[in-house]
């Protein structure tokens, strides 16, 4: 009978170790868990912050100077694609738009990408001539200046930026000229924007701008 007795009292004990691990793994869980969700808000927060933005600017900027395009369209938004202007007041009528999908289709194409300041002529280019005269047509990652959500340098183009992405989070690359003869009139800049997706940015315009007649 005694050995029956403790028989039973050691299969209570045991059980009610189990249990009491149980709880403690169910307790380590939630905690786990409840830094895990903190760590995502945390992250989400971060890619709103300047030094994110400016160094996601940067690799995109990267890619472009190295020609990586495959690196490039990466960066592209998913949905939204990227709109690519060569001054700062965008035309939505002839803006054109890169998506992720189609970049390497249209890279030996000709394209329509807006008109020349002063001449008014149609920019008629390849991707890659575009992007060699109106995207990265200085050395953009050793910029003079950098600016986060602020355009730098006017010229007399109507700047409608604003109203096209209103909210977005940019950073502008600015140089205040390259000759002295010309005494600040051949100024340059070029901005990238990013929206959100799901927690994380994408590339949904590059803005070139130069001075205008």
């Amino acid at each position: 009978m005694k050995i029956i007795y403790l028989i039973i009292i050691s299969f209570l004990f045991i059980s009610c170790k189990n249990e009491e691990v149980k709880a403690k793994t169910n307790s380590k869980q939630k905690i786990v868990e409840t830094i895990a969700a903190e760590l995502d808000a945390d992250s989400i927060v971060s890619q709103n912050s300047e030094l994110f933005i400016k160094e996601l600017a940067n690799k995109v900027l990267l890619s472009i100077k190295e020609k990586e395009w495959a690196k490039f369209t990466s960066y592209i938004h998913p949905t939204k694609g990227v709109r690519l202007s060569p001054y700062v007041h965008i035309d939505t009528n002839s803006g054109f738009i890169l998506r992720q999908n189609n970049f390497f289709l249209l890279q030996e194409e000709k394209q329509f990408w807006g008109y020349y300041d002063g001449s008014g002529d149609s920019i008629t280019l390849t991707v890659k001539e575009y992007f060699n005269d109106f995207v990265y047509d200085a050395d953009f990652l050793h910029a003079e200046k950098i600016s986060i959500n602020n355009f730098l340098g006017s010229g007399n183009s109507l700047y409608n930026v604003d109203e096209i992405y209103p909210n977005l989070s940019f950073v502008n690359y600015y140089f205040s000229g390259f000759e002295a003869k010309y005494d600040g009139l051949d100024w340059k800049s070029m901005s990238l924007f990013f929206d959100n997706l799901d927690g994380e940015l994408f590339l949904v315009a590059i803005v070139h701008n130069q001075w205008t007649i």
